[in-house]
Order: structure tokens, then C-alpha cells, then sequence
């Protein structure tokens, strides 16, 4: 999946997010099974200039961190810096 996202000018070193949500279509035994298997996965970024197609990143390292969650579901974040 693309998304698009813009960094203000002369930021050094910002974090990008992205939320993992569960959208309801996937009952909670499948929704387990994807928690566990992240736990243990290798997430990695890449980006490119959209206007010029120049590879920025490639296959950086990103992570999962557990999101604040009100409920007792567990959330994650995938992030890279």
C-alpha cells in the first residue's frame, strides 16, 4: 500500500507512523494470529521521490511499538525515523 506524506522543510530526523488497525472484517482468532506474527516480523521502508522516481530509502529497518490502548485489545505502531 502507498501512501503519501509530506515533512516540513529542515526537519531533522522526523518519525514516520503508521497505525495497524483492526477493521472488523477479520474475527478475533485470525486478529490474534496476526498480533502474534508481527511480534516476531522484520518491517522495513523504503521511499522514493514520487516527481523524479530516485529511490530514497531502501529497505530500512522500521519497528513495532505498542500503541497506547484504552481497551483491552493490544495495538501496535509501525514506525521509522
Amino acid at each position: 500500500m502507498i501512501q503519501e506524506f509530506f515533512i516540513r522543510r529542515n526537519s531533522t530526523v522526523p518519525y514516520l507512523r503508521m497505525e495497524l488497525i483492526n477493521d472488523g472484517r477479520y474475527d478475533f482468532h485470525r486478529s490474534m494470529l496476526f498480533n502474534n506474527a508481527i511480534q516476531d516480523a522484520t518491517i522495513t521502508f523504503s521511499m522514493w521521490d514520487a516527481e523524479t522516481g530516485i529511490l530514497k530509502v531502501s529497505n530500512e529497518p522500521a519497528e513495532i511499538v505498542e500503541a497506547n490502548s484504552e481497551g483491552c485489545e493490544e495495538k501496535y505502531i509501525i514506525q521509522y525515523r
